[in-house]
């Protein structure tokens, strides 16, 4: 049985779904096959993005006055012993699903992308010797650049400990690549006057791990799915593998012919990512997948846009700009998102990315959003620390744009006057109520900072929880119905058991009701119906009977919620066939919930109200929402001590389960309904 939880996992990853039937618009390989020069514009070598290594004064204009920190960091590794991952960590990982695989690869690869920008940034050579041990570590030491987990062993998939014989591209492989690309393409001349070799070395081992198991046509269904050639539908490994890949083809690949069939895969691949995923733009896989998905495809765009000195250039496309732009619908305020699916509830940082994603696509609400989350609400300044990432590609960009961020700082402050609080409204003034049709998630605002999220679809999306038709709630930036969102990965979590061993997956733990005592089920059958959003009237509803199984004997559960800038209306209007159990209404709190009779503040909660305490992320503010439940119904909570990292960072030590439990007799058609005010 143990065996067989991993035999899921890139399946799960992957998520194979009958695909809905809409003409495939091939617009990244319609736009390649109209270019004229294809050979020239994609010859070995014709990519340059930044300066030779040998342009001492083209990288002090790149780099300004980051220099000093681009060194610091590379210095910190002048005396690094890269880090052998012994066969143990990968047969651990079978046995328990500790990721702790993956700290010395992480390691690893922040030690040499370190290295190589400070020698870039300084150019003294003092930091080259390093940089040739980190070549030479990935190119001869290292058997396979696969990490655990989602990078299993092709054919057998139980098993992690890689086979060097049948590299496979997944999401660790492919993000060092660039890395290792980078370092051949600014340093051969300088690698070749210490020894050939090594240049031949890490040139052989991106041919062996990256250029042509990309072009590999048996890996297309072993281990490559994510390309998307066998008509599955495909999510985040795609554009993230994709534009990796990419980035090194066109860095350090010398074989012509072999780089324009790379290209040419490439946009064929990104189309298949387009044409599977909604037109709306939404990514159900939640937030903390946008930046691998949405971030990596701006990416696609800006590197074929650049290459091509503007001939192919998507940003205009309707849904390329909605992918984009979702980053900014989804995000509520004060660092906090909306946590659907595999979403982590706190999302900050990302501010350089989303500035230049904005800027790009000519969207002033995205660019607003980047600045908003590079600020320091407690200190009330932005940092001047530059904001890097595993990824040399995105972390030159910050580089190169990093003036222009800071000039766009300080503006937004001086629009307003020199006025913290008064800038940081005003960077979110042009976020709007917004609804996507298709995925069915609907983000609704008023004027005043409440906030709305909730969402139909069905109960197979990528990343899946069982939470159609739940909602979150924040007044003010402070959360008070909530999502608790992605707990860390282990090996259950895309298994078989999923939804038995991790509670944060199942309805039950959502704001959903519990019907005749069952909860939703997971699967592309269990959706809802009549789904249907006004943007206008802050208004949301949909039938959640199709989400519970037959037993629940749930012919018609319709939720809908009503928001304005005074209260949230939630109402459920049900028929039952038949009645075997009571019903029970759910809604999870951060904070402890008081229930009638108790006291919160010197205020005694009165019969027919719970009061539920909400406060912000800092805990400099907390506000109390009074909480209408129906006749009939008893209230009761129960708390859940939090034990995971991911959730403690977001909710601290504890969240609730607040129950409004009806009569075991009650009618087989009726209306339950829940009003929520400020106290």
């Amino acid at each position: 049985m143990q065996n067989k939880r991993f035999a899921a996992l890139l399946l799960a990853c992957l998520l194979q779904l009958p695909l809905v039937a809409r003409e495939e618009r091939h617009i990244c390989k319609n736009a390649f096959d109209a270019l004229e020069n294809k050979a020239e514009l994609f010859a070995p070598g014709a990519w340059n993005p930044w300066p030779a290594y040998s342009d001492r004064a083209g990288w002090k204009a790149l780099v300004g006055d980051k220099k000093d920190e681009l060194v610091s960091r590379a210095r910190k590794y002048l005396k690094y012993k890269y880090q052998v991952i012994p066969a143990s960590l990968y047969l651990t990982y079978e046995k328990t699903g500790n990721r702790s695989l993956y700290e010395p690869l992480k390691a690893n690869t922040e030690a040499l992308q370190s290295l190589i920008i400070g020698e870039l940034a300084e150019g003294k050579g003092r930091f080259l010797p390093q940089i040739i041990n980190g070549i030479y570590y990935f190119s001869a030491c290292l058997p396979s650049w696969s990490g655990s987990g989602s990078d299993a062993r092709d054919g057998v998939r139980n098993r992690m400990l890689p086979d060097p014989r049948k590299h496979l591209i997944a999401l660790t492989s492919a993000s060092r690549a660039p890395i290792v690309a980078a370092g051949l393409h600014f340093f051969k001349e300088e690698f070749d006057k210490v020894d050939p070799m090594i240049s031949e070395l890490c040139y052989k081992a991106l041919e062996d791990h990256i250029f042509n198991p990309y072009l590999d046509e048996y890996r297309y269904n072993h281990g490559h799915q994510w390309l998307g050639f066998l008509g599955n539908k495909v999510n985040n490994w795609n554009t993230y593998c994709n534009v990796y890949v990419l980035q090194a083809f066109l860095l350090a690949d010398r074989d012509p012919q072999r780089l324009l069939r790379a290209v040419d895969q490439c946009a064929r691949s990104i189309d298949r990512y387009l044409d599977t995923n909604k037109l709306d733009g939404a990514c159900d896989e939640g937030p903390s997948y946008w930046s691998m998905a949405g971030g990596k495809l701006y990416e696609y765009v800006r590197i074929m846009r650049d290459v091509t000195g503007g001939t192919m250039d998507l940003f205009g496309d309707g849904q390329v700009k909605r992918i984009m732009e979702w980053r900014s619908k989804n995000y509520v305020t004060d660092g906090w998102a909306v946590s659907f699916g595999d979403g982590g509830a706190r999302q900050t940082g990302g501010g350089p990315l989303l500035y230049r994603v904005g800027i790009d696509i000519g969207s002033e609400e995205l660019a607003d959003l980047g600045i908003s989350v590079s600020a320091d609400p407690s200190a009330k300044k932005f940092s001047d620390k530059l904001e890097t990432s595993h990824d040399i590609y995105r972390t030159m960009e910050a580089v190169r744009a990093a003036g222009d961020f800071e000039k766009a700082q300080k503006a937004a402050l001086e629009s307003a006057g020199g006025d913290w609080d008064a800038m940081m409204n005003g960077l979110r003034a042009s976020a709007t109520s917004f609804w996507y049709d298709e995925t069915e998630h609907a983000y609704l605002r008023t004027r005043n900072g409440w906030f709305l999220g909730a969402k139909g679809g069905h109960n197979a999306e990528s990343h899946n929880h069982n939470d159609v038709g739940s909602g979150v709630f924040f007044v003010e930036n402070c959360p008070v119905l909530i999502d608790v969102g992605v707990a860390t990965y282990n090996n259950t979590t895309f298994s078989k058991e999923r939804y038995e061993k991790n509670w944060n997956v199942q309805s039950q733990w959502h704001n959903l009701p519990i019907i005749n005592g069952k909860q939703q089920q997971n699967g592309a059958s269990f959706r809802v119906k009549d789904t249907r959003c006004d943007v206008k009237a802050n208004t949301f509803q949909t039938d959640m009977a199709g989400a519970y199984p037959e037993e629940a004997a749930v012919q018609s559960w319709q939720r809908s919620y009503a928001l304005s800038s005074t209260s949230l209306a939630i109402t459920d209007r049900y028929t039952l066939s038949a009645r075997k159990a009571a019903d029970v209404e759910v809604f999870i709190t951060q904070a402890e919930p008081r229930l009638p009779g108790e006291t919160f503040d010197g205020y005694k909660v009165k019969a027919g109200e719970v009061l539920i305490p909400a406060r912000s992320y800092d805990g400099t503010k907390t506000i109390a929402m009074k909480m209408r439940f129906p006749k009939g119904m008893t209230a009761s909570k129960e708390e859940n001590v939090l034990s995971d990292k991911r959730f403690i960072a977001a909710w601290g030590k504890s969240i609730w389960r607040l129950k409004f439990t009806s009569d075991e007799k009650a009618p087989l058609t009726g209306v339950y309904e829940f009003k929520l005010t400020r106290k």
